[in-house]
């Protein structure tokens, strides 16, 4: 499976020697930089001219696995880098995976292959990023703001004809889409829940609020005029997709 995101402000492998050394990788595109660790973590970001720095830290996870050995790194001719990690779960199953980090235009493409071992298996892939709480506001294309966690936005004047919901997660009343919003805990589905045999949703139709329209997530910080997106590839097959906030940012 190959999960493809690029980071917006905005194959050629050199086989070199391997490194495990704690220092930070560096790639850099047109108004964006990235720097990562030796696991191949996102550390930190700087965007614009004037490269203002997000605390940002990004990773790839799957549920239930661990690393096993050491990573990876190699560095491509053409720019960026690509780190190998070996993860395995507790039943034994393994994979290995592949993340590749080069520039864009105006954005650092991440590219992850998760290759399997043995006899087919499946988990969850988590692309976790964490930001400071109150440092930034969360924007989404979601049908509305609260999603189903029915968090507080920003401002009550954004609400409008309001109803009582009949059942969780719909929501009857108007909300402003377009403004952003404080981190708080929520989950929102890309086009529909996925199907659930205890939940099958057999005659389910798109109007609840906790839905995305384009798979992507947005951090806009007011008092510099930046923002940082995480965008899903529109080249990937996207099955089941979901996105969730905390209120930990």
């Amino acid at each position: 499976m190959k999960h493809t995101l690029p980071l917006l402000t905005a194959l050629l492998l050199v086989p070199l020697a391997v490194l495990h050394a704690a220092n930070a990788y560096t790639v850099r595109a047109d108004g964006i930089e990235v720097t990562l660790n030796a696991n191949g973590e996102i550390t930190g970001c700087s965007v614009g001219k004037e490269k203002l720095v997000w605390p940002v830290h990004a990773a790839t996870r799957l549920a239930g696995c661990r690393t096993e050995g050491n990573t990876i790194a190699q560095r491509f001719l053409s720019g960026g880098w690509a780190f190998v990690h070996r993860l395995v779960d507790a039943s034994g199953n393994a994979c290995n995976v592949i993340e590749r980090f080069r520039p864009g235009k105006g954005s650092i493409r991440w590219e992850v292959e998760i290759i399997g071992d043995g006899k087919p298996w499946s988990t969850t892939i988590e692309t976790a990023l964490q930001t400071k709480r109150d440092d930034a506001s969360f924007w989404a294309p979601w049908g509305d703001p609260r999603g189903s966690g029915i968090a507080p936005l920003k401002e009550e004047s954004q609400i409008a004809n309001a109803i009582v919901p009949s059942r969780p997660g719909i929501r009857m009343d108007w909300t402003d889409p377009l403004v952003a919003q404080p981190f708080g805990d929520s989950t929102w589905w890309y086009g529909a829940p996925y199907f659930r045999y205890d939940n099958p949703r057999i005659a389910f139709c798109p109007f609840q609020g906790d839905l995305l329209c384009i798979p992507m997530a947005s951090l806009l910080r007011e008092r510099d005029d930046t923002g940082l997106s995480l965008v899903l590839s529109p080249e990937d097959p996207l099955l089941d997709l979901t996105l969730t906030t905390t209120a930990a940012g």
